[in-house]
């Protein structure tokens, strides 16, 4: 009979099977195909070893929640950049700026003390 698109006769034909498995491409009929296997040089039955669809359905669990974890991931990674406001409450957004009003406030007067100073005498005789 005709040879099915994805198997694993071959190391490249694995890998190929293996990415359209990651991709949800036909792993009914892969794992169909997989529990169908008998001895060598014999005819397949359909459903003659169920507990070799196991792997095939512990692989599309696992790729799932890792493509879920990249997506999350992500998602979290562009709201720290994004100074991760959106889970923050009003209160908290008040007191951050209130932090950065009073930060601005201190660092202008630390540098009219520095200029004040005998820091600044010298640098304003040169």
């Amino acid at each position: 009979g005709k040879k099915p698109m994805s198997n694993f006769d071959s190391f490249q034909e694995a890998m190929f099977s293996g990415y359209l498995l990651f991709l949800n491409n036909g792993w009914p009929n892969l794992i169909d195909s997989a529990m169908a296997v008998t001895e060598a040089g014999k005819a397949s039955v359909p459903l003659s070893r169920p507990e070799l669809g196991l792997p095939f359905v512990i692989f599309q669990l696992a790729a799932n929640v890792m493509i879920a974890q990249l997506i999350i991931s992500v998602v979290i990674t562009s709201l720290r950049q994004a100074n991760g406001s959106a889970f923050q409450t009003e209160d908290q957004k008040s007191w951050i700026s209130t932090v950065r009003v009073v930060d601005s406030k201190f660092r202008q007067f630390k540098k009219d003390q520095l200029s004040r100073g005998w820091a600044g005498r010298v640098a304003k005789q040169s």
